[in-house]
C-alpha cells in the first residue's frame, strides 16, 4: 500500500478499477518497476517522474534526457526495454494453451507463419505460436501502433527447409528469449 501511494493519482485510479487482485497487483508492480528503473536514468524520484503519451497514446517520458521505453507484463512477469537510441517494443507471455488461438492464427498471422505453425504439433506448436505472437506484438508496439497494425500483413517467421527462420519485417531488430522459473 505504501508503494502504491507513490503512483500518480491517474495510475492509482486505474489500479482501483481492476476487479481481480492478481491483475491489480501485476499492474501496480509493473508500473512501480517502470518508474523505479526510469528514475535511475533521469535522476528523479519515481513519484515525481513525468510520464505522458505521444500522438499514438504510447507512454513517453516528458522530462529528462531522451529515452524510449516499452513495458509488457503479465501476472507473474514484467519486461521493460529502455533505449537512448530510438523506439523499442516488448511483449511477454506465458506459454500456455488458450481458447481461440487457432482463430487468431488465421486472422493475424501471415501465410508464411501459417506454414511454420502447420508443421508443429503439441507443445512445439504453442512455443512457436507464442514466439511468433510476441515478436509481432513487440514490433507493433515499437511502431506505436499496437493492435491497429495489420498483423497478417507482415511476417516474423518462415520455414527454410525443416527450420524456422526469424525475420525483421522492416528496419529494426527482433530478439526472442525464453525464461523459466
Amino acid at each position: 500500500p505504501a508503494a502504491l501511494s507513490t503512483l500518480p493519482v491517474a495510475e492509482q485510479v486505474r489500479h482501483g478499477r481492476f476487479l481481480a487482485v492478481g491483475p491489480a497487483q501485476a499492474y501496480a508492480g509493473a508500473h512501480l518497476f517502470l518508474r523505479t528503473v526510469l528514475s535511475h536514468y533521469v535522476g528523479q524520484s519515481p513519484a515525481v517522474l513525468a510520464l505522458g503519451v505521444d500522438a499514438q497514446q504510447k507512454p513517453i517520458l516528458t522530462s529528462g534526457p531522451p529515452l524510449w521505453f516499452n513495458l509488457s507484463y503479465r501476472t507473474r512477469w514484467a519486461l521493460l526495454a529502455i533505449s537512448n537510441q530510438g523506439e523499442v517494443g516488448v511483449d511477454v507471455e506465458e506459454i500456455r494453451p488458450v481458447t481461440g488461438a487457432e482463430d487468431l492464427v488465421y486472422q493475424l498471422f501471415s501465410s508464411a507463419e501459417h506454414t511454420v505453425l502447420h508443421a508443429a504439433k503439441g507443445t512445439a506448436w504453442w512455443a512457436l505460436f507464442y514466439a511468433i505472437w510476441t515478436r509481432k506484438e513487440a514490433w507493433a508496439k515499437m511502431l506505436g501502433m499496437g493492435l491497429a497494425l495489420p498483423f497478417a500483413g507482415f511476417s516474423v517467421a518462415h520455414r527454410r527447409g525443416t527450420a524456422v527462420e526469424w525475420l525483421e519485417p522492416g528496419a529494426g531488430q527482433l530478439c526472442g528469449f525464453a525464461v523459466d522459473e
